[in-house]
């Protein structure tokens, strides 16, 4: 008994130390102390604050490769802690190379904006995004997949990829456009309810993906959920708007989490077939992919324009 109540005394300080390390608290008290670890060298690093663990993973070797500077990374755990820590540096009119990174998410739909000139906005939803592109997937057929322009295989594989997105993003519509509707009742209407999506593993629960189709699960919980919201909820006007406007360009606009396990899920199955020794998962696959991810132009410009501001 004593055993247990130990281990879980210990567990309790270790949920609550990581909770901790999350906070922009601690990422403001590790910057002084790396600041002042790199005196001597200071113009060498940019110091960057990211949302999540799998940011440094996408930013890391774009950043230093447009800055030629070493990138000295905080995790701040969710955007509103970067907006946080941010703002905590303004007030305390903190100096050097700072840059703060976001995902967009839904906030064009949602009409939010932010105006700072240290802060990158990524151009859609979030980086994950920058990894589903039909060219994205060319390259990692060709690199990786050793399928080359010759090969026969070649044109089915992007035909199969394309025929499968789409059909993914034909389902997903309902749900994205549902997921916007909730978070502007959320903002605007004072909606108390929850939707529970952000561990939605979709490929197994909401959708069936194979090479010959993708379809729907009607028995899904994420599903459900947002049936009985839209329900007890009808805003016809604005979902329909919604769904409008976010089916225009859904690489772009979708939930990148969703988009990536569908990415993951695709290369797995054709990890099979072809037998490869090319492994990916959702745990390795921002960082394994990384090198083939598109880059925004407007990265460059604004890592460009913070160091000649800094100069």
């Amino acid at each position: 008994m004593i055993i247990l109540l130990i281990l879980v005394l210990m567990m309790t300080r270790k949920d609550l130390l990581r909770q901790e390390s999350q906070t922009f608290t601690y990422a403001w008290r590790n910057f002084l102390a790396r600041k002042l670890k790199h005196e001597s060298e200071s113009d060498n690093y940019i110091y960057c604050f990211f949302e999540g663990d799998d940011d440094p993973k996408y930013y890391n070797s774009r950043i230093e490769n447009i800055t030629k500077k070493e990138v000295s990374y905080f995790i701040c755990n969710k955007k509103k802690e970067v907006l946080k820590t941010l703002k905590a540096f303004e007030l305390k009119e903190e100096q050097g190379l700072l840059a703060f990174f976001i995902d967009k998410d839904f906030d064009d739909f949602l009409g939010v904006s932010y105006n700072y000139e240290n802060l990158y906005t990524t151009p859609c939803y979030a980086i994950e995004n920058f990894y589903i592109d039909i060219n994205v997937f060319k390259k990692i057929l060709k690199i990786e997949l050793k399928i080359n322009e010759e090969n026969e295989l070649y044109d089915k594989y992007i035909k199969l990829y394309k025929d499968r997105q789409k059909e993914f993003h034909e389902i997903l519509l309902e749900i994205n456009s549902s997921l916007i509707l909730y978070h502007y009742l959320k903002n605007e209407k004072n909606y108390k309810g929850n939707i529970t999506y952000s561990d939605i593993e979709i490929d197994k629960t909401v959708v069936n993906i194979s090479l010959d189709e993708v379809h729907k699960k009607n028995n899904s919980s994420l599903l459900k959920q947002i049936r009985k919201f839209m329900d007890s909820n009808i805003q016809e006007e604005e979902y329909k708007e919604f769904k409008l406007k976010l089916g225009q360009k859904p690489n772009c606009n979708f939930r990148g989490k969703f988009e990536i396990q569908f990415l993951n899920k695709f290369l797995n199955l054709l990890q099979n077939k072809l037998d490869t020794s090319f492994k990916t998962n959702e745990a390795n696959i921002i960082s394994s992919l990384s090198q083939y991810a598109e880059t925004d132009e407007n990265l460059e410009i604004f890592l460009n324009k913070l160091i000649s501001d800094n100069s």
